[in-house]
């Protein structure tokens, strides 16, 4: 075995080792859609094919800077948009008394309207390549969309779309404005 064989050993480790958590970790690509993902505080249940009860339950934990910015969004109307928050390494929304609103109100007004739908547009911060931010933001739509499948509106009624880095809400250069640049929109057309 020649000396230099485990230096080359240990840099292959290390490689894949940087690689896979730049990817999985700080980019957040590697969901696997067959784990079951924890929802932290609330919880969406649905009842009947024409309803949803909404269920919060709040626990006394500290609120992460997601959960701060998602309980600011005020629901005002289905057709305002209104930004759902995801927590760091999720693809499912923070759920509030207020998006829990817009979901039950867009459920409504869906069934009665089939011919509108419901815009899910994802969003991602400027730490990465383009590309990557492009498809995590439309990754972070589709998980959104996922969820409000669950909650009972129908898949044919949401389109999804990424806008990656291109609209920042805040700054991309304090930690606080990457975590709400990572977001999802969402409104009725």
């Amino acid at each position: 075995m020649n000396s230099k064989t485990p230096w080359w050993i240990a840099l292959v480790l290390w490689m894949g080792g940087s690689t896979y958590w730049h990817v999985c970790q700080v980019k957040q690509l590697c969901y696997d859609a067959g784990t079951p993902v924890q929802t932290d505080s609330t919880a969406v249940t649905q009842t009947t094919p024409d309803s949803t009860a909404l269920n919060a339950d709040t626990t006394s934990l500290p609120q992460s800077t997601e959960e701060k910015l998602a309980s600011q969004e005020k629901y005002e109307s289905v057709f305002d948009p209104i930004i759902v928050y995801c927590n760091y390494g999720k693809t499912d929304y923070i759920r509030t008394a207020e998006n829990n609103k817009f979901v039950s109100e867009a459920l409504a007004y869906l069934a009665e309207h089939k011919d509108k739908k419901l815009l899910a547009t994802g969003h991602a911060d400027n730490v990465g390549a383009e590309d990557l931010n492009m498809r995590l933001s439309l990754k972070r739509a589709e998980g959104v969309k996922s969820e409000l499948v669950k909650a009972g509106i129908p898949a044919d009624q949401i389109v999804t779309e990424a806008k990656g880095e291109t609209m920042p809400k805040e700054t991309n250069d304090t930690h606080e404005g990457r975590k709400a640049n990572r977001r999802v929109e969402l409104v009725v057309q």
